[in-house]
């Protein structure tokens, strides 16, 4: 089974900021290739040259020495599984204010349980892409963000990076 990989554990292998996460990295990738293909998708690409510490070229070269295929497949239901999980998502996720159409007036919202101020959306639709791209083509997905693919992904399979990434991220009251 082909393994994509997230951009977080890329990140901590090309960018090296903690060595640490990089030698983690590093392990799980080659425990990936073992199993079959190890390979990133369009939007893993594309946040990685947001970093700007790479031009595409030098980027796909670095990827491929490491054994990492750039899988560009997508169709329709790439898109479909990604708009149905991240629609369910912004379904739970309130915005930190909220602006009443009439006057203006900003209000912000707290948890009913422990009065925790309830926060902005934190993941983008990339992420969504990712999972739904994994799911799509069948992919084992390793990732240091593990509860938001397994919350919206649940027939996604997930490998975590390190093991305090087993922990889901908890849902928000709804």
């Amino acid at each position: 089974m082909a393994t994509s990989v997230d951009t977080n554990v890329l990140s901590y292998l090309l960018l090296n900021e903690d060595p640490d996460l990089a030698d983690a990295a590093e392990h799980a990738l080659q425990r990936a290739a073992q199993e079959g293909a190890v390979v990133v998708s369009g939007p893993v690409l594309a946040e990685l040259l947001a970093v700007g510490k790479w031009e595409e070229p030098e980027l796909t070269t670095r990827l491929i020495e490491v054994g990492i295929e750039i899988d560009d497949r997508w169709d329709r239901t790439v898109w479909t599984y990604a708009a149905a999980a991240f629609n369910r998502y912004l379904s739970i996720r309130r915005p930190a204010e909220y602006e009443c159409p009439q006057c203006g007036t900003r209000q912000r919202f707290r948890c009913s349980s422990c009065h925790a101020e309830l926060g902005k959306p934190k993941h983008v639709l990339s992420d969504f892409l990712i999972g739904g791209h994994a799911l799509r083509y069948e992919c084992t997905l390793l990732t240091n963000d593990v509860g938001p693919y397994r919350s919206f992904f649940p027939d996604l399979r997930v490998i975590p990076l390190l093991p305090k990434a087993e922990e889901p991220e908890p849902e928000p009251d709804r």
